[in-house]
């Protein structure tokens, strides 16, 4: 995430079956995965150059995940966890 804009950073594939990517980043980001009914499900630091949260451990459904870096810019998308 960049320090002058919050939403940089995109997500794909989005549905995602095991894999959600994160491009592009340059510094260490914190990430909060979230289901539909708010809690947390999900939680880590993303390094780059390899941006990736795991999923596969998720059922079927919508998910919020919230990216936040060291100078307190954050963003928060929707992507639909399938299969």
């Amino acid at each position: 995430l960049p320090a002058t804009k919050a939403a940089a950073a995109k997500l794909y594939p989005n549905p995602v079956k095991d894999k959600l990517l994160l491009k592009p980043i340059s510094d260490p980001i914190q990430f909060v995965v979230y289901n539909q009914l708010g809690q947390r499900v999900r939680r880590g630091t993303l390094n780059p150059p390899s941006a990736i949260v795991y999923t596969s451990g998720l059922a079927t459904g919508v998910y919020f995940i919230q990216l936040s870096n060291e100078k307190g810019i954050s963003q928060t998308e929707k992507f639909y966890k399938a299969y």
